[in-house]
């Protein structure tokens, strides 16, 4: 099972210049909100798996930096950078869209729309015996440590020593990977990046199933933070320690020029127990549409894209989602016929008014005939 193992602590939307980018950050006063991830996994054919990690941020680059635990330590020939824009892309050519259907056959489309270290002082020199630095890397606006850890508490201040700015309760989410003889990847920027979305991080290794272990991201989680995971590979992959959510895609509305179909989908997953993964598109690669140049590039290396999404809260972050082939699957679309109720709603309200006294009036003209003729 831990072969399988990667987690990615990393904040993937802009945040405040003062305050924590990611999982670690130099600013001690200042708790780390973690508010999405946007992953990708492509599963290759010589049992590995290829990892993209969206990360995005504004700020100085010093304020920032991250630690990816790894099934194993990472070859930096297998580290490499991918455009910034590859997640947006994805999103444009794979998110959901509703297409409102009225009795009569109308539609219209739209789109869905840390804490500081506690001061312990380290024994002397723990670093040498508990902590070693395989090899270093810098690679686009990345300065990376590839990392193996013996001890948690000793990684853990090691890493605070070391510019990863920490806190004492990531003890034990770092322990839970190191027993799992897990390494760790560190992620810093180098002084010359620019705010915003950075270039996509590439790292294979092997492996023949993805995982995302959540455990280490519960630490800097906000309530329902979004998981969005594409798995790309040559069939359908579902997940198999987590559920999938049946969602009443009917119960979706207009909401202005998107739907209401973001806000549904959190309850939707904690109603199903809060660990459940909507498969929300899988589909041959070939019959996407609308797919940028840098996504296009990526995603002709598959033949199958899966796009799964959930939404986890720290305290439901106790199991690490793990996906699996799903050999003969159905395919799933992205585009979604559902009720018009505004339409619906609107006839309802206005031809009725007109309709109802125009019935009454014609009952009253026929008694008239009828009277006049008998």
């Amino acid at each position: 099972m831990t072969r399988f193992l990667l987690v990615l602590s990393i904040c993937l939307i802009p945040v405040d210049a003062s305050a924590c980018g990611g999982f670690f950050c130099d600013n001690l006063l200042v708790p780390v909100d973690q508010t999405a991830e946007r992953i990708l996994f492509r599963v290759n054919a010589d049992e590995t798996i290829t990892t993209f990690v969206e990360i995005s941020y504004t700020g100085e680059p010093e304020q920032f930096a991250w630690v990816i635990p790894t099934p194993v330590p990472l070859d930096v020939a297998d580290i490499e950078v991918r455009g910034a824009e590859l997640f947006d892309e994805l999103e444009v050519a794979t998110r959901p869209r509703f297409r409102f259907v009225s009795a009569s056959g109308a539609s219209a489309e739209r789109s869905s729309g840390c804490g500081g270290f506690d001061g312990r002082e380290a024994p002397d020199p723990f670093w040498e015996e508990d902590v070693e630095v395989l090899a270093t890397l810098d690679i686009g606006p990345f300065s990376l440590e590839v990392i193996e850890a013996t001890d948690a508490e000793n990684f853990n201040i090691w890493l605070a020593v070391n510019g990863y700015a920490t806190t004492a309760t990531a003890d034990g989410a770092l322990g839970h990977y190191i027993d799992g003889g897990m390494a760790f990847l560190g992620v810093k920027l180098n002084p010359s990046a620019v705010e915003g979305p950075l270039d996509t991080l590439v790292f294979s290794y092997p492996a023949r199933e993805p995982m995302i272990p959540i455990i280490l991201t519960a630490i800097a989680a906000v309530d329902d933070m979004e998981v969005l995971t594409y798995v790309l590979a040559d069939e359908p992959y579902t997940p198999s320690n987590y559920g999938v959510l049946d969602f009443d895609f009917d119960l979706v509305e207009r909401d202005g020029n998107s739907t209401t179909y973001e806000a549904l989908l959190p309850g939707a997953v904690d109603d199903a127990g809060g660990h459940a993964f909507a498969v929300e598109l899988a589909q041959p690669v070939a019959n996407l549409s609308e797919v940028g140049e840098t996504a296009a590039e990526v995603l002709a290396t598959g033949r199958y894209l899966t796009r799964m999404r959930t939404y986890l809260s720290a305290d439901e972050m106790t199991v690490d989602p793990m996906f699996s082939a799903t050999p003969g699957a159905a395919d799933v679309s992205n585009l979604h016929d559902v009720p018009d109720r505004e339409m619906r709603s609107g006839w309802g309200e206005g031809t009725l008014a007109y309709l109802i006294p125009a019935l009454v009036l014609l009952g009253f003209l026929v008694r008239r005939r009828r009277a006049s003729t008998g």
